[in-house]
């Protein structure tokens, strides 16, 4: 198994265990958030992914991945929202 595939892995693990509310959110966000971020924005590693969707015929490989980093993606949008809205106060 390759490096990449392992981390794959992993985070693959990892937004299984937090679809099922196993693991804290704001942990999983603070020390792992761009990594998960970053690996769904990879066109590499999204083709990839949308590529054993196809010839598998499964569109819920990485299925809970996919949620995770989108959720993440729309924390990290509220918080510069936030961030724009307060340092357009002061």
């Amino acid at each position: 198994m390759t490096k990449s595939a392992i981390i794959l892995d992993f985070l693959k693990k990892l937004a299984y265990h937090s679809h099922r509310n196993l693991v804290d959110m704001e942990l999983v966000d603070g020390f792992l958030g761009d990594a998960i971020i970053y690996a769904w924005e990879n066109s590499a590693i999204r083709g990839s992914i949308e590529a054993i969707r196809g010839s598998e015929d499964d569109c819920t490989y990485f299925e809970h991945f996919e949620a995770l980093a989108k959720y993440l993606i729309d924390k990290r949008q509220e918080r510069i929202k936030k961030e724009r809205r307060y340092a357009a106060k002061s």
